[in-house]
Parts: C-alpha cells; structure tokens; sequence
C-alpha cells in the first residue's frame, strides 16, 4: 500500500547497527502505516499553518483559543498518552516467544519498545506545542514574551522525552508485571469495566510517575536554588541538566530490570495467551 511505502521511505533501516534498532524501526513504521496517524499528523500541519496566519489578526481569537487547546492537549498527554500510544510492549507481548528467540539483550527490547511509543508521543505533543508557539506568534503584547515562549519550547524539547519514556517504561514495566490488567494486541477492549479498569490503571500510572520524578525534581530544584544567587537565570542551565542526568539514570536502572524480567517472563505462567 502506498502508505506503508511512505512510512518505509521516511523511516529507513540500516543493515548494520544497533540489532533492537529493528524492533523500533518495526513498532515505528507501523504507527505510520495507520491512517489515523497519517490524518492527525496531516491535521497537525494544517492546524499549525492556519493559526500562525490567523495569529497575526487584530483580535487574535480563534488563534488564541486554538492555541490553549493546543498546550492543554500536550499537557494532558504527559499523564493520558503512554497509556493510548500503545506500540511496545503491549502489542507485541503476545509474541514474546519469537521475541525472546532474538538474539538480542533484554535490556534492548525493552529500550526500543518503549523507544517507540516514546518518540511517537514526543512528536504529537511537539507539534501540539508548535501549533500553541504559532497561534501567539503575532500576539506582543503576551506574557510571557516571545523570547520566553521560546526559551519554553525548547524546553519542552529537552523534557518532554525522558519523561514520556519514564512513563512508557512504567506502562510497559505493568504489561510484564500484570499482564492480566493490562489489555494486550492491537485491538481495544470495550464495556463498562474496561472503563473502570482504565480509570484504576490511570490512576495508578499517575502516582507512580509522580513518585520516579520527586527525585530529580528535587535534586534539581535544589541545584538550581543553590546556584540561583550566584549565577541568576542561567542556574536554570545546570539544574535542567542536572535534573535529566537523574532522570537518565532512573530510566537506566528500570530498563535494566524490565530487560532481566523480560527475560524470564514465561507466558504460561505469567498468563499472556500466545
């Protein structure tokens, strides 16, 4: 099919390289071979050429409200993405003998599973950001300033993706863990106690990501109060980098434990029907 064409051109695979390196080029061409995803990538572009025209406007209205819309949306998606941007290993858990014959470290899989669903997510969320940054193009007399609004972007660039990949991790982490509580496959489950059982999970999800990020918030938070009368706005610098290195190193040490889990997951006993 012509899409799947397309999504094979944009998303070429070496034939040297990182081995899982397939596994994530696999989960990625195949979110892009879903129309769904071709016609919210599609309105996407749209969305963010139309309000960066329509944000020049005198009264700005339409620009302003889409583009709130649009930062709430990315915002919501911290906590509501990882557990709908489903290609990891929720989908291909259900495969895990022909996974765990590759010769290829836990720890990998895990890595490009959730490395897909990851950059998936990160991109929607950029380009909601991007369409927000567009509709108050043209809007100067905003707080805060455009100057800032940029500084925020790029922030969001450096942020967003060890954060969705910390969220990622802990639902994919589940899959292994709960199998039973966590819907496998492509298809999606329906009826009122899927609902509920989402809503438990949802919940859950959102505790144990505010839990993984207390540290680094504090360390740099701390960091940054520390340096702040000494080097002013520019702590902002080292905090945020001190911030992901421990971020990093967190994700380091739950992948290295997911990959040894993956590795002794029996489906049998775990109950994932094969």
């Amino acid at each position: 099919p012509a899409g799947s064409s397309a999504g094979r051109a944009l998303l070429r695979l070496s034939p040297h390289g990182w081995p899982a390196g397939a596994i994530l080029w696999k989960n990625l061409v195949a979110a892009t071979r879903t129309r769904r995803v071709r016609q919210i990538m599609l309105l996407l572009v749209v969305a963010g050429a139309t309000v960066g025209v329509l944000s020049f406007d005198p009264e700005g209205t339409l620009a302003e409200i889409a583009g709130w819309l649009a930062v709430i949306w990315a915002g919501m998606l911290v906590v509501i993405g990882p557990q709908y941007v489903r290609n990891d290993l929720r989908g291909d858990l259900l495969k895990v003998d022909l996974l765990r014959s590759y010769p290829v470290r836990g720890w990998s899989v895990v890595l490009a599973e959730a490395g897909a669903s990851t950059l998936l997510l990160t991109a929607i969320q950029l380009s909601l950001l991007s369409i927000g940054y567009l509709a108050f193009l043209g809007n100067s007399s905003m707080t805060p300033d455009l100057q800032e609004r940029t500084f925020l972007l790029f922030a969001c660039m450096a942020f967003l993706p060890p954060v969705n990949l910390l969220g990622m991790l802990i639902q994919n982490g589940a899959a292994l863990l709960y199998p039973a509580w966590v819907h496998l496959g492509s298809g999606r489950a329906a009826g009122v106690e899927v609902l509920g059982q989402n809503l438990l999970m949802m919940v859950a999800f959102m505790a144990m990501l505010a839990l993984v990020l207390v540290l680094p918030a504090t360390i740099g938070g701390g960091a940054f109060l520390l340096l702040h009368p000494t080097l002013g706005s520019w702590a902002l610098v080292p905090a945020s980098g001190l911030t992901l290195a421990v971020i990093g190193f967190e994700a380091a040490l739950i992948i290295e434990w997911l990959g040894r889990l993956f590795e002794q997951t029996d489906p049998a006993s775990a109950g994932i029907a094969v």
